[in-house]
């Protein structure tokens, strides 16, 4: 593998994972959103 096909390659990972990270940051917030609906119950 010469040296454009690794950065190639390293350049497709970098942007795949910075893509999953906007996803899961998506879902964190959606997750919190919907958590926010229910009322915290304090046991007593």
């Amino acid at each position: 593998m010469g040296d454009i096909e690794k950065l190639e390659n390293f350049y497709n990972m970098t942007i795949d994972r910075e893509l999953r990270m906007k996803e899961l940051k998506d879902e964190i917030e959606r997750l919190k959103t919907e958590l926010s609906g229910y009322k915290r119950v304090i046991p007593a």
